[in-house]
Formats: C-alpha cells, structure tokens, sequence
C-alpha cells in the first residue's frame, strides 16, 4: 500500500494539473455551485406542496390584514400581554384615522396616501369598511413573537370550532385540510368578549387534537383575505408560479454548470492524457535497450493506451473530491431543517449501504491488479501470434499457440466476469435496500403527519435529502476504495516518467570538430550486461578508420553484435572508452553522436507507408532522383519499378508485403540515405543470395570507400577484402589483420573459412 501511496508520485503528477489549475477552479466552484442549487429543489418543491396547495399560497402564518370582526375574533383567544403586542403591531385604517392625520400632517398620513391606492386595489374592501393593516415598522423580534401567537391562537379557534360542531365547517384533521367559515363565530364575538380569555380556553386545554398550528392558521388566514374581499386563487398562483419560476431558473443554471463543467472536464482531462501520452512516448524515445529489457513492448503500450485512460478517472476524481462532503453536510443540515427526529434513518442508509461497498470492494480489489498485469500478458501473446504468425504455421505450432492465448483469454475473462458479478450483484443490492429505506421514512413521515409534526412536502423533501446524503456518503467511500485501483495506472505511469535513463547526455556536453573525420578507437573496452556473470566484451581495443572498411567476424554468442551496439550508445560501455575523432562518445550528446553514424541492424524494420516514406526516415529532403540513387545502390531499384507505383508502392507494417531479402536491401537504401560520415552494418547480407551480395557490396562499398566502415558478417566472402578484419571469440579479439594473413595465423578464422568453403577449397592446417 505505501508502494500505491507514494507521496512522490502523487506531487510529480500534480505537475499535470498546475497548467489548468484556473480551469480546476472553475470546475470546483461551478460544481458546488451545482450542488447548491440541488440542495435548495426539495424544499422549494416541498413549499409548492405544503404552502403552494395545502395553504393556498399563504406563507406567514401572522396576517397582513384583517377585517375587524377577524381582529376581534383572535384577540379572543389571546391573552392581555398578547393584545398589546397585536394592537401595537396592527392599525386600523378608517375615517377617524384619516381625521387625525390630516390634522396633524403626519408624515405617516403623507406615506399612507401616497400607497393609499395600492391598498384599495390591494384590499378591496377598505373602500366600505375599516380594517386592521400590519405595520412595517415591527421589528423581526417581534414578527416572530406574533407568529407564535397567532400559531397558539389557530389552535384554540380550530378546537373551539370541533366543539361548537359548526357543521358547515369542514376539518379533517387527518389530513390536514381546514376548511373554515367564520361567520359563526362573528356572531358569537359579543358572548366570547365577554367571556374573556380564560374563560373561553377553559375546556379547549383539555381537547386532545393533534392540529397542524401553520396549516390552521393559514387556512384561517385564507378566510380571512377572502373576507377582505382579496383574490386567493390569485394569490395560490402567484406563490407555485413564483416557486415555479425559482425551480426553473435553477434548474438552468445547473444545466448551464453541466454543460460547462462537461466541457472544461473533457478538455482538460483529454490535454492531460496528451501530455501524458507524449511524455510517456519522448520517455521511451530515450530509452536505452536496457530500459527495453526490463518493460516489454506489451506493457509500454498498455500503460500508454490503457493505465492514461484510467488517469482521467483520477482528474474526474480530484475535480469532484469537494462535492460529496459538501452534499453530506449540506444534506443533513436541509433534512434537520424538515425533521429531527428521523435523522437516524438517513444515519442507518449511509452505514449499512458503505458496509455493502465495502464488503464487494475488498473481495474485488485484489483482482483489479491482476486484471491489468494479465492484460499486459495477453497483449504479449497477441503481439507474438501476429508478428510470428509465419513461424507458428511453419512448424505447425497453431494449436499449442492457441491453447497459450485461450489460457490467458479465459484466465482474464474469469477474473473480469468476477468483479463484473459482484460489482453488478452489489448494484440491486444497494437499490433495494435504499427503497427500503425510503420506505421506512415514508412509514415513519405517515405517523409524523398524524401527529401534525410533518407536513406533506416535507417528508418528500427529506427523502430526497437522504437520497443525496446517503449518496454523497457512498460516493466518498467509493472514491477511497477506487483510489487505490487508479493509483495502480499512475504507478505504471511513473515507472516509465519516473525511470532514470541509463544512458544520458553529458550535463556540458562536448562537440566534434566542424572537421569531422570518423575515426574510431576502443580503448580496453568492456562491457557486462545486467545480473551477469561475467563481461560480454573483455579489453576490446582497435582501431576503425575514415577510407577503410573494418570487418568483424566470430562465432555465434562471441559478442559481436554487442560491440557494434556500444558505438551508438544503445548500449554503454561498463569499462574502457570509445573514441571517435579522440573525443569519448560519452562527451557528446547523443543526438550528436548518433548523426554522425549510420547503423543497419540485422533485423531490417520497415514501417507502415510506402517506400518514399520509409527512404525519407534517413533523409526527410530527399529528391525522387536521389530515393532513386540510394535504391539503385542497394539493388532495389529494379523490383522497385516492377511495381506500377514505384515508390509510392504500399508497405506494411514490418513490411510484410515484401521478401526477407527486399526488406533488408531497403533497409541498406535507408542507411546510406543519410550520407553519414561512419557507417555500421550489422550481418546485412544475410538474406540476400551470393549474386545479389556481390553486385550490392561493390556498389555500396564504392559508394562509402570514403568513410569509416564497420561491418559484421557471418560470411567470410562478404568481409575478406576488408581493409582489417577483427576475429572474435568469447567477447575478446583473438587476432586481426587482412584475409590471408588471418588464414594463416588465426586457428578461429581458418575453421570459420573451412566450414564455408567447396572441400576442393578447403585449406588445411
């Protein structure tokens, strides 16, 4: 695990963010933004159905205006201390108070005229009756004040009512609805002023009615305006289409927040996987044939295709890792805002529904792991099969092969198919188990609303709120449990963006002389490869230079191969040094030294695209004329031609299309396109036949005589006019010299010579 969490792993990718880190801002706020706005749709819808319905578009429970009769009605059922508060917070508009304030011109008189219209249209009925209006002034102290009393109030009135048995009254406490007319209780003011307030709530205490106080006065409140002669339906309307309104007009901004944050996201996201695929791609550009050695080909494509992509899960990951504990939060304090005391509902989902997860998280993670390591093993066999297809038929292996990659085919598809059922089994799981959920807060909200602690709305507010609180919950854990997947791509990643080179530039570099010449010197050269035993190449020293071709030629595993190689730097000498004009190849740069030289391996690798293309690899400023030169030297020229397209003839990838001997001659067209002053060939000729050979060393080797050549051959008549040829055996140069000098002193180079030459040729020792 601590392998996983590497704290420089996680700072070197953070350097991937810090580009866009305005965008990821953008992103952060925008989403709890988003969020926020989400938190706010369940109770405003919860108000459309308790206030908007239920309450006919009432909010406050405290009157805006009353009729006189109303007035006198509430102050009925309210104590002394009460009515001082509602006559101080209340004035009644009549003739009497005009009186007065047009003999002390008040400026309160001023103020009132100048709304008296709004009032008119507003209360209809003050044109023909005095009425009692809710100052602006009061404080928001005492709002509250007498929002309490008119609550209490509500419902001593509602409980007088039920025992009065008005039976044009209609109250169905169960559900809530009061439908109240108070012309009786108009009629009986005279008898319940008198009565006073104790006396009219004596018996109403002792009623045991669980009446939903907000709900009562609003209805009563209803009556009330409607007794002022006022529009209820219009105001119902006015508050669900206001409410309305205020949903949609966030429902838009969120959507415009989607559409934008889908938008950064994707960019962002894909520029990150760019850049991180093309740091991957310049990495392994450097990588040295070690590098190559210790990761396959196979998985270098799956951690630049594959582990990217799951980067952006990690982005995705880190862009949202704000949002569920603010949805948690923000959840929880909404729904204590509708209920108290079902919060443990809630508490009960999260906790049970994270020990699902959990549970089907920790008997698939150790899975996830394996997944991507086979993975990167059936991308190998696949690799294999295609490229050695020919090989495979030849030998007739086609069975054994397809039992190797249906082992891994099937090895993957059981580990997949297993986290594919339990993580699909932990879906319907979770889903029955939330509605279950959702069920118990139903129940539970049914009892609430009897008791008149809930209303309607509210309970479908709080279940949202637990959906979103209990979701929020599910996606920390989520996150938690799935970074470590994640961070098993970013630790492939950084294995390759992490590794050191092994071969690097020199930090103040050398160059070569605008004179270049090419000479090449080994000096007590050596060189082991990793874990092994002993070197490969012991004390090597000789000489290669410029006009003259220096052969060299052993027996198989002798390490000749290897010695060409540490010329370019594919591989670095472990003892001793190369020169090159007396400078250590060390001294330069790479790209430096590497063009100067031109090396043809033995393996002729042609890419997918034409001749033209592969030609130009060398030489991207190569004329037809020149392409056609190079090909000529080579002996391609003429099977070249034998194609209607000539050089713009299609070739496959690793030219399949073409002959082992034709890749190798194009190969040579290639090398020597470049026009470099050292050239490396690398058993070249071995595909080609002994006419082909001949016609192609002449002309190649009049071509270059000029340079510095070294070549390796297996075929002493590709080399014996060498200028010096070198024998090696068991990574040491046993002898050197010319042909027949070789012939008569070197034991090695006359049994190479005798093996390869007709018996009536044979010389003898």
């Amino acid at each position: 695990m601590t392998k996983i969490f590497n704290k420089d792993k996680i700072i070197f990718f953070t350097k991937y963010l810090k580009p866009y880190k305005i965008t990821f801002l953008v992103l952060v706020v925008g989403l709890l933004v988003q969020q926020f706005c989400s938190l706010f749709l369940p109770s405003i819808m919860s108000n459309i159905i308790d206030v908007g319905i239920n309450q006919g578009g009432i909010e406050n429970p405290v009157p805006e205006a009353m009729t006189v009769e109303s007035y006198r009605l509430f102050s009925c059922f309210m104590n002394r201390s009460q009515k001082d508060i509602i006559s101080k917070a209340y004035t009644l508009i009549d003739n009497k108070y005009i009186k007065n304030n047009l003999k002390n011109n008040t400026s309160e008189f001023y103020n009132f005229i100048s709304k008296s219209e709004t009032l008119n249209k507003k209360y209809p009925i003050l044109k023909d009756e005095s009425i009692y209006i809710l100052n602006d002034s009061i404080s928001a102290s005492e709002k509250q004040s007498l929002k309490n009393y008119f609550l209490e109030t509500a419902n001593y009135i509602i409980k007088y009512i039920i025992s009065s048995g008005y039976s044009e009254v209609q109250i169905d406490i169960e559900n809530n609805n009061y439908e109240i007319n108070l012309e009786n209780l108009y009629k009986k003011l005279d008898d319940l002023e008198k009565n006073g307030y104790n006396k009219n709530i004596e018996n109403l205490k002792d009623i045991n009615i669980s009446i939903d106080n907000v709900q009562a006065v609003c209805s009563i409140n209803k009556r009330i305006y409607s007794d002022l002669n006022m529009d209820t339906l219009k105001i119902q309307r006015s508050y669900i289409l206001k409410s309305g309104l205020t949903m949609l007009l966030i429902t838009i901004v969120s959507i415009v927040i989607t559409i934008l944050q889908n938008y950064l996201l994707s960019k962002m996201s894909a520029n990150i996987s760019m850049r991180l695929r093309s740091d991957v791609f310049k990495k392994v550009q450097n990588f040295s044939i070690k590098e190559f050695d210790e990761i396959s080909t196979a998985s270098l494509i799956t951690r630049t295709t594959n582990d990217v992509s799951q980067v952006k899960s990690v982005i995705l990951m880190v862009v949202q890792f704000f949002v569920p504990p603010f949805m948690l939060i923000g959840g929880i304090i909404m729904a204590l805002q509708k209920s108290t005391s079902m919060i443990w509902t809630i508490a009960l989902g999260a906790l049970v529904s994270a020990g699902i997860i959990l549970v089907g998280l920790f008997i698939i993670f150790p899975k996830i792991e394996l997944i991507q390591k086979l993975v990167d093993k059936f991308n190998l066999i696949l690799k294999e099969r295609i490229s050695g297809a020919a090989t495979i038929r030849i030998f007739g292996n086609d069975k054994s092969e397809e039992k190797r990659f249906t082992k891994t085919n099937n090895e993957l598809t059981d580990i997949s198919l297993f986290v594919t059922r339990i993580s699909t089994f932990m879906s319907p799981v979770l889903t029955v188990f939330i509605n279950l959920i959702s069920l118990l807060i139903i129940w539970l909200g049914a009892y609430q609303i009897q008791q008149s602690n809930m209303q309607v709305g509210d309970i479908m507010a709080f279940m949202q709120y637990a959906a979103m609180v209990i979701g929020a919950f599910l996606m920390i854990i989520m996150m938690i449990a799935s970074l470590p997947k994640s961070m098993i791509s970013i630790n492939r990643i950084y294995e390759i963006l992490g590794k050191e080179i092994y071969i690097k530039d020199p930090p103040s570099p050398l160059h070569f002389n605008k004179n270049f010449k090419g000479k090449i010197e080994f000096k007590n050269v050596s060189f082991r490869y990793d874990n092994a035993r002993k070197d490969v190449i012991q004390n090597v020293n000789f000489i290669a230079e410029p006009g003259k071709t220096t052969a060299i030629i052993g027996s198989t595993g002798s390490g000749k191969s290897t010695l060409l190689k540490l010329i370019p730097r594919l591989y670095d000498v472990t003892g001793g040094e190369i020169l090159i004009d007396g400078i250590n190849i060390k001294n330069v740069t790479q790209k430096e030294l590497r063009e100067k030289i031109s090396y043809t391996p033995q393996n002729s690798i042609l890419f997918s695209g034409n001749i033209e293309s592969n030609i130009k690899i060398s030489n991207k400023n190569l004329s037809q004329d020149d392409i056609e030169k190079y090909l000529n030297i080579s002996q391609s020229l003429e099977f070249v031609k034998e194609n209607k397209d000539g050089i713009h003839t299609k070739v496959n990838q690793n030219g399949t299309n073409l002959s082992g001997g034709q890749r190798q001659r194009l190969s040579i067209a290639r090398s020597i396109a470049k026009e470099s002053p050292i050239y490396i060939f690398d058993d070249i000729f071995s595909s080609l036949d002994f006419k082909t050979e001949s016609f192609l060393r002449n002309s190649l080797f009049n071509h270059i005589k000029n340079f510095t050549v070294i070549i390796l051959s297996q075929r002493i008549a590709s080399i014996m006019h060498s200028d010096k040829i070198i024998v090696l055996d068991e990574g040491k140069i046993v002898s050197e010299g010319k042909h027949d000098d070789l012939l008569k002193n070197c034991k090695i180079y006359r049994e190479i010579f005798n093996l390869q030459t007709p018996k009536e040729e044979i010389i003898y020792e």
